[in-house]
């Protein structure tokens, strides 16, 4: 039985799920818009340097006024409408994740998707809830912000606290942010990825990397019964 981590965000959805529901938050309201542009000075220098920091910064703007219960019903609303498009997931991805399945392998998806989200999406596509890992929020000043942030370093914590896995077969992911994940990995392969970032990873792992070009969009699969 192999062992193989999906990435989410570019990997198996397209786009920034979290993110389009913040800027879907902000922009449809206008004092929300206002405090965003007054942020984004410190904001967007935050998003490149610390990128948990520079999240919550916009995470707060977007859910301040929000308790925690309406903040999780608004998740639920926009992955519903989000993933129900045509052009949400790759159906590469989804005919990936079966292969591996078929294959008896044990997959798992771990992202810096907040969980709450990811699991809506990720129990439809056929996820167990102890399969998938991703971010967490915490309240803060009358709004959220980031509690763990699924990215880099600590994705490889959370995955090992969560499924115990310490080595991996083979990683999917599109994010040079994973490179931790990736240098635990026999094989690799980067979603979409440019030249220059296969290289890079190359160059870091020392393992086999694939570069596919994933582009067929589809709908989340309906659910049964």
């Amino acid at each position: 039985m192999r062992r193989v981590v999906f990435d989410f965000d570019g990997t198996i959805a397209a786009g920034d799920a979290v993110g389009s529901w913040i800027y879907y938050r902000i922009m449809r309201s206008p004092l929300r818009f206002g405090v965003a542009l007054l942020a984004l000075p410190v904001g967007v220098p935050l998003l490149a340097l610390y990128p948990t920091l520079g999240a919550s910064v916009f995470l707060w703007i977007a859910t301040v006024g929000c308790t925690p219960a309406a903040v999780a019903k608004s998740l639920e609303v926009f992955a519903a409408r989000r993933f129900q498009r045509p052009t949400s997931l790759f159906a590469e991805a989804l005919e990936a994740i079966a292969q591996h399945r078929a294959a008896g392998d044990y997959v798992v998806v771990a992202s810096g998707c907040e969980f709450k989200l990811l699991s809506w999406v990720g129990t439809r596509i056929g996820f167990a809830p102890d399969c998938m890992v991703g971010s967490t929020l915490q309240e803060w000043l009358f709004g959220s912000v980031a509690q763990q942030h699924c990215i880099g370093q600590r994705k490889v914590e959370m995955l090992r606290a969560q499924t115990g896995l310490e080595a991996y077969d083979h990683v999917y992911t599109d994010s040079w942010r994973d490179l931790p994940l990736m240098q635990r990995a026999s094989s690799i392969t980067l979603v979409n990825a440019t030249p220059a970032l296969a290289a890079r990873v190359r160059a870091a792992t020392g393992v086999d990397v694939c570069v596919v070009r994933w582009g067929r969009r589809v709908a989340l699969p309906p659910t049964s019964g």
